[in-house]
C-alpha cells in the first residue's frame, strides 16, 4: 500500500511541478511582452529571454515538485522538463495560431529535460 501512495505522491508532484512551470512561463512571457512593447529588441535578445524564462520555469517547477519529497530528483526533473516543454509548446502554439510540429519541439524537450534533470539532481542534494 505504501508503494502505491509513493507512486501517487510522485505523479502528483510531477504534475504540480509542470503546472507551476507552465504558469511561471505564461506570466514571464506576458511580462516580457509588455517590456517588448516599449523597448526595441533584436531577435537574439528575444531568443535569450525566452530561454531564460524556460530555465527559470523548469527550475521552479522542479523545486515545487521536490518540496517535502526529495526523492527521485533526476527522474522527476527530467519528466517535468519534457512534459512542461510539450505543454508550453502546445499552449503558446495555439495562442499564436502557429501550432506546427517540427524538430524545434524535440530540441526544446531535450533542453528542458536536461535542465530539469540537472535541477532535480542539484535540489535533491541541496542541504537545508
Amino acid at each position: 500500500m505504501e508503494g502505491v501512495l509513493d507512486k501517487k505522491a510522485n505523479i502528483l508532484g510531477v504534475l504540480k511541478g509542470v503546472l507551476v512551470a507552465v504558469c511561471i512561463s505564461i506570466v514571464g512571457v506576458l511580462l516580457f511582452a509588455v517590456v517588448y512593447k516599449f523597448v526595441a529588441m533584436n531577435g537574439t535578445t528575444i531568443k535569450i529571454v525566452n530561454q531564460v524564462i524556460k530555465v527559470l520555469s523548469v527550475l521552479l517547477g522542479v523545486n515545487v515538485a521536490l518540496n517535502g519529497n526529495k526523492t527521485k530528483g533526476a527522474v522527476k526533473g527530467l519528466l517535468i522538463g519534457v512534459i512542461y516543454s510539450i505543454v508550453a509548446y502546445a499552449i503558446f502554439g495555439l495562442l499564436s495560431s502557429t501550432f506546427t510540429f517540427n524538430l524545434s519541439i524535440l530540441y526544446d524537450a531535450i533542453f528542458a529535460g536536461l535542465v530539469g534533470l540537472i535541477a532535480g539532481i542539484f535540489l535533491v542534494n541541496l542541504k537545508k
